[in-house]
């Protein structure tokens, strides 16, 4: 998170930078869950075809009941 956050300024290259260091954030996220004994998390919801649906359609219309 410290790289991130150094390259919030406006330097060379910035952008590309960010999306390889934010690439590199999330599979770590992925790994670590994947890892971890925790309780079932968004990822392992959305491996489920039906839950993912659902989720999808409350991510579409998050207005409606």
């Amino acid at each position: 998170m410290r790289f991130v956050s150094a390259e919030t300024a406006r330097r060379p290259a910035r952008d590309v930078i960010l999306a390889h260091l934010l690439e590199v954030l999330l599979i770590e996220i992925l790994r670590s869950s994947a890892e971890s004994a925790a309780a079932p998390g968004l990822l392992q919801v959305l491996a489920d075809p039906r839950l993912a649906v659902a989720i999808h359609r409350i991510h579409e219309q998050p207005t409606r009941s």
